[in-house]
């Protein structure tokens, strides 16, 4: 490789990365070749991941020289149309477009529905993204003008060379069906022929009343011969193409000017762009369309690859083009060049433009939403196994909860738990803690996530490895090896047994985690009642989920037949902290104390630093989708945490 980037020209130019399969993978332009490419590989320069990993897959660095940045534009479009490279920015929806071709050889043009602009002689109607109304449409409009199935050209017969082939061929059926159809070409004469395509051309430019009107008139013509089966069948055309026409809304604005009015709405690596165009003031249609940002490119270069994959695809260019980014002169030179075009470009801050600009926004972020659920899970997946890799975690965090602390002035504290499963909320398994730790008015939130940790892992926390629990008959022994360390007699009552006496060698303290699966040997009891001469401590006993009661006899009850809670019975993949590095040592002293390993991290807000338990830690760019999701869950939490403190205080003044 450092052969090839040695012999690199200092020259304007185009150049493509190739991988070990001879594909290739990327196509950039540069004004200076060597300094461009030797870029990537420059270890001083800070790469995005998806970089890094496009990096690593190069084995082969091919150039084209160009004169002009003009060149280098057109070259490099007509490339990444030609290899559709996977780093590169793609407009994913072109295959989904739609044109009419109106034929322009021949006196008696034909029209066609095609997929891509091929003949450089015809007219072409589109791209429309719209492609079953657009067609359905089509069918309409042809079946109520004209039916050319018997596929002899109006030239043919009119000049009398029809073969004897074609002589034996019967007329078309439908007009041997309906007398009364609208005409075959060859009852037309030139000029109403022409006429008829006009009216269409109209309607797919947004001028649909005298469609409207025609119809309307065969309608009632049928109806008024009594041959209502055409009449109906008419009234069914006639609301297909009222549905298609009641897209086509009015703007009010103060030009009448044709714009294209741009914007576009991200998720993840997926841009959703939509386009209104605007005609005469009236919006003719929405267009919206979805390009993949493969490399985390900036919007305004995701914008600019978009206008040229688009308007190099269209056939109706407007007088504007409005966006909400402000694009370069230079750019906007080599695209009217390329385009073979004279748009010009606005900027839309204030004014009717501007709301023009925002509703384009509105309905970007709709489409997003409708488009976005099936390959947003793929690539979200694909983000997990980065994250995995990039935490070095021990498995692929499909289950991740996140923490955090909310107080007023050290009243009312509470955390809060969120669960995201596959990287989506996960709101049914979210869960708060009312912090009871704390002193009124005390603020130690390193405590407070202690404290919601313990109570939360306590779920499914484990014994040490060499601790083991062996029950016989009321006696619960707790060993280490051949070594007691403490045991547990318990009185069975009718309903209930009761947890009688705790011994326990000098060397061993109890903990919550072996109090509750002890307990848990009776779960055939509703409830275990403790001793009152039993001494342990209130915070051991609240962990292990004893509750205070008012009785004679008992001070501490245990239920056993609360419904488990599953989210808590769930063991995650991932824990996120939010905070710093004490928040993350008292959360790992509460995984510690449950036996447990599970895999933790904390993001501490001001930098964004993600901090792991080995003491590393380190920044992502704010592009990063790894990145993203940390902080969409830490954002989650902090905003349930809120509200639940902020419902707590709402209760006390009630």
């Amino acid at each position: 490789m450092q052969n090839i980037l040695k012999n690199l020209p200092g020259s304007p130019g185009v150049y493509r990365f190739i991988d070990k399969n001879n594909e290739i993978i990327y196509i950039g332009k540069a004004k200076n070749l060597k300094k461009r490419v030797k870029s990537y590989f420059n270890p001083k320069i800070k790469q995005s991941r998806k970089n890094q990993v496009m990096i690593k897959k190069i084995v082969d660095v091919k150039y084209s020289v160009v004169s002009s940045d003009l060149e280098s534009y057109l070259l490099e479009t007509n490339l990444i149309k030609e290899h559709k490279p996977r780093y590169n920015i793609l407009m994913k929806d072109d295959k989904n477009f739609a044109y009419l071709r109106i034929t322009s050889n021949e006196n008696y043009p034909k029209l066609f529905l095609e997929r891509k602009i091929t003949d450089k002689k015809s007219k072409y109607i589109g791209p429309k993204t719209t492609t079953q109304s657009f067609k359905k449409a089509f069918e309409i409009l042809n079946k109520v003008f004209f039916k050319y199935d018997c596929q002899i050209g109006y030239e043919t017969i009119k000049q009398g060379k029809i073969s004897q082939n074609q002589k034996q061929k019967p007329i078309c059926l439908i007009k041997q069906l309906d007398k009364n159809h609208s005409p075959c070409i060859c009852d037309l004469n030139k000029e109403d022929y022409k006429n008829m395509i006009q009216i269409i051309i109209d309607f797919f430019n947004g001028k649909n009343l005298q469609i409207k009107k025609i119809l309307e008139e065969q309608m009632f013509e049928y109806a008024k011969n009594k041959k209502f089966e055409l009449a109906a069948s008419y009234r069914d055309k006639i609301q297909t193409l009222e549905k298609i026409i009641e897209r086509q809304k009015i703007i009010s604005t103060n030009t009448k000017e044709n714009l294209d009015i741009i914007n576009f709405y991200s998720i993840s690596e997926e841009f959703y762009f939509s386009i209104l165009q605007i005609r005469e003031g009236k919006i003719i249609e929405i267009k919206n369309i979805l390009v993949s940002n493969n490399l985390e490119e900036e919007d305004s270069k995701i914008l600019e690859q978009f206008l040229i994959q688009y308007y190099t695809q269209t056939s109706d260019y407007p007088k504007y083009i409005v966006t909400a980014i402000e694009i370069k002169k230079d750019f906007i030179l080599n695209f009217n060049e390329i385009c073979k075009s004279n748009i010009k470009f606005e900027t839309a801050k204030i004014g009717d433009k501007a709301k023009l600009v925002d509703l384009a926004l509105k309905n970007a972020k709709v489409y997003a939403q409708k488009n976005s659920v099936k390959w947003m899970q793929k690539e979200k997946n694909n983000v997990l196994e980065e994250m995995k890799k990039l935490l070095n975690l021990n498995k692929i965090p499909k289950r991740i909860e996140c923490y955090d602390i909310s107080h007023l002035a050290g009243t009312h504290t509470k955390a809060a738990m969120v669960v995201f499963e596959n990287a989506m909320p996960l709101k049914g398994d979210y869960r708060y803690f009312n912090i009871k730790s704390l002193e009124s008015g005390q603020i130690d939130d390193f405590k407070s996530m202690h404290e919601a940790l313990k109570r939360r892992l306590k779920y499914i926390s484990q014994l040490k490895k060499d601790h083991k629990l062996i029950k016989n008959k009321n006696i619960v022994k707790l060993k280490k090896n051949k070594e007691l360390l403490a045991e547990f007699e318990f009185i069975e009552l009718e309903k209930y047994i009761e947890l009688k006496s705790i011994k326990n060698n000098d060397k061993y303290i109890l903990d919550t985690i072996t109090l509750k699966k002890a307990c848990e040997k009776f779960k055939k009891f509703q409830k275990i009642y403790l001793n009152k001469d039993i001494n342990i401590s209130k915070q051991v006993l609240d962990e292990a989920g004893f509750k205070e009661i008012k009785n004679s006899e008992y001070k501490y009850v245990l239920n056993l037949k609360y419904k488990n809670d599953e989210s808590f019975y769930k063991k995650p993949d991932l824990i996120i902290i939010d905070g710093g590095k004490g928040q993350l040592s008292s959360s790992q002293k509460a995984l510690k104390e449950c036996n447990l390993n599970i895999d933790m991290i904390s993001i501490a807000k001001k930098f964004e630093t993600i901090h792991l338990t080995n003491k590393e830690k380190f920044n992502l760019q704010n592009n990063d989708q790894i990145l993203k999701i940390v902080q969409q869950l830490r954002d989650e939490a902090h905003r349930f945490a809120i509200t639940q403190n902020r419902k707590a205080r709402l209760r006390e003044i009630k």
